[in-house]
């Protein structure tokens, strides 16, 4: 893993159409573009309230899924670079996920290094190689998040996806394959809305 520059990846990332979207609560994340190719999913852990997103499928699954649909996704569509972005400062996230992720020597060589990334939004950069990592950070920020400046997107300049994971429980999936919509669903969750 290592951190990229925002304003580079936003760059790549707008040619795609993904849009920067401004919250009341100071955070900012990012989306695909609302077409009729795009299919919405949310993913919700049982005791969650689902903020109703338009046009999203609501699913139900438990909350230590999450990551797994994350890495199932990563692997189906044979992504080779993840950004993962966060919708506040790194500070925020760092701080969080401190104490879980102290034994994960993975984690601990970026936190190693991150004293000059904590006041930015600077994606880190994951390959296949780091996707355990990248699931241990998920799941410790789904056990210590509780605030939308947890809220992690990820996304990738190759492919049309991108999924926001709220530290309540619940993770925003978009993607333009409906093949791969109807599997999560099938595989991980059951209909609630």
């Amino acid at each position: 893993m290592e951190f990229v520059d925002y304003a580079e990846a936003i760059a790549v990332l707008r040619e795609m159409g993904v849009s920067e979207v401004r919250r009341d609560n100071g955070c900012v994340s990012l989306e695909l573009p609302d077409d009729d190719e795009a299919i919405h999913l949310d993913l919700v852990a049982p005791g969650v309230p689902s903020d109703g997103r338009a046009h999203a499928r609501t699913i139900g699954v438990g909350r230590d899924q999450i990551p797994d649909v994350v890495e199932h996704v990563l692997h189906k569509l044979h992504l080779q670079q993840v950004l993962i972005v966060p919708v506040a400062p790194w500070r925020n996230v760092f701080d969080a996920v401190a104490f879980s992720l102290a034994s994960n020597e993975e984690w601990q060589e970026i936190d190693a290094t991150v004293s000059v990334e904590l006041n930015t939004r600077d994606p880190l950069l994951c390959t296949p190689a780091d996707f355990n990592t990248l699931k241990a950070l998920l799941l410790a920020v789904l056990e210590n998040g509780s605030e939308p400046v947890h809220t992690l997107v990820l996304t990738t300049t190759t492919t049309p996806v991108m999924m926001e994971l709220d530290a309540r429980g619940m993770l925003h999936f978009s993607v333009g394959n409906q093949v791969l919509a109807d599997e999560i669903e099938q595989m991980f969750g059951s209909p609630t809305g």
